[in-house]
Formats: C-alpha cells, sequence, structure tokens
C-alpha cells in the first residue's frame, strides 16, 4: 500500500524532522550533518562501497538483511567481494573505493542520506511487507510505478529538508529584485552562494527554486530532477 502524500504535507513532514534535529534550520540556512540527521531518526549509517561503477548511491534497510560489498584487501593490494550483514533501520551510503571525496560527493551523500531518511520515517510498510524489505537507489530505471511514487516522494522530501522552505523564501527577498528571472552570470551566481549556505550541490538548489515557483523552468534545457 502506497501512502499518497501532497506537496504540502511533504514539506510538513519535512519541517518536523528539522524541528527535531535542529530547529535553527527553520530559520536561517545551515549544512546538515548527515549522521547527526540519520542519529535523529533512529537510524544507523554504513559507508562502504555497493557497486564499482557507482550505480547504486545508497539504500535503506528495513529488514535484517545480507548484501555483497566490495572491500579493499589492504595486504593483497586488490578489490574482493564480501556478504555483509546489515541491521534494520541502517542507511547504506555507496562510495568509490578511493582515500578520498570532493566536496561536490560529499554534499551528494548529503542529498543521498536525505533521500534514505525519509524512506526510513516514511515507507517502512511498503518495502516490509510489499517489498523485499530493503530499497536500493540505483541509476537504472527498474522501478514500479508503486516505487517511481515514492522516488519522488523522497526526492521531494530531501530537497525541503536539505532547503527547508520558509528559509529559501527569505533568501531569495534578499536578493536583488528579479535576478532569478533570466538566464544570467549574475543569476548562477546567486544560485551558487545560496547552495553553499544550505550545504547542497548547485542543481539542487536551482530545482528547488524552480519547484517553489521563484525562477521558471528551464524545459528547453532538460533540466533533470536532484541531478548534479
Amino acid at each position: 500500500m502506497i501512502v499518497q502524500l501532497l506537496p504540502e504535507e511533504i514539506e510538513y513532514i519535512a519541517d518536523e524532522i528539522n524541528s527535531n534535529y535542529n530547529p535553527e534550520r527553520l530559520l536561517k540556512p545551515l549544512p546538515i550533518d548527515i549522521y547527526d540527521l540519520a542519529d535523529n531518526i533512529d537510524a544507523n549509517i554504513s559507508i562502504c562501497s555497493l557497486r564499482h561503477d557507482h550505480t547504486i548511491k545508497g539504500a535503506a534497510v528495513f529488514e535484517k538483511c545480507s548484501i555483497p560489498v566490495y572491500v579493499w584487501d589492504e595486504e593483497k593490494r586488490s578489490v574482493s567481494i564480501e556478504e555483509r550483514e546489515f541491521k534494520p533501520g541502517t542507511i547504506i551510503i555507496d562510495h568509490p573505493l578511493l582515500p578520498f571525496q570532493t566536496l561536490k560527493e560529499k554534499l551528494s551523500d548529503n542529498f543521498t542520506m536525505a533521500h534514505e531518511c525519509f524512506h526510513i520515517k516514511k515507507h517502512g510498510y511498503y518495502y516490509k511487507n510489499i517489498n523485499a524489505g530493503i530499497h536500493q537507489d540505483t541509476s537504472f530505471n527498474f522501478s514500479s510505478a508503486q516505487e517511481n511514487e515514492l522516488e519522488q516522494q523522497a526526492n521531494r522530501g530531501a530537497a525541503c529538508i536539505l532547503m527547508p522552505r520558509r528559509v529559501v523564501f527569505s533568501e531569495v527577498e534578499a536578493l536583488p529584485e528579479g535576478v532569478l528571472i533570466k538566464d544570467t552570470p549574475e543569476r548562477n551566481y546567486a544560485i551558487e552562494k545560496m547552495a553553499e549556505r544550505f550545504g547542497v550541490n548547485f542543481s539542487p538548489m536551482k530545482f528547488r527554486l524552480i519547484n517553489l515557483g521563484l525562477m521558471p523552468p528551464e524545459k528547453e534545457k532538460g533540466l533533470k530532477l536532484f541531478k548534479d
């Protein structure tokens, strides 16, 4: 059974999550600590490599399960695959087997974490009783209509958590009048600086502004949801 959520309801749920996590996030733009956010909803975080090609960004575990993960063997200087057990309430964030991350990748993790937190918070019934007890976010579109609906909810929920509506409106009010209307370097700079304050990448910030009706959509450029 899929619970239909209106955009207003998702905004309310996200505000509630922020209020419980850090009420100041509803007053001003603040980056989010993904570990604290997960802890606040009683979730665990596991960082590991789910796919060598990074086609799975993250996963939310609702029932105890075992998943194959890639592991770096320092002694053999090679990669192997091992089964790893995960308990319910675990959020898995996929990381390539590299010793460092770029800032863009870290901010992408923030979105993935908020996305999985929304799944954990609102979609337990579906994944416990209808699906296999785990949700994996993949770059491939093999989902059913029901899962696509849950994905849209989690995407919107993640945007609402990371960029609370009232704070976004407040930020836009402080911008020079009309700066978001036309595609100019000034607009891109304003969006980039705003994204930095919220701790997100450029594209999620841009889509959030479009979704809230604060700047015109760019259909001719094929703007994709929540991608960067």
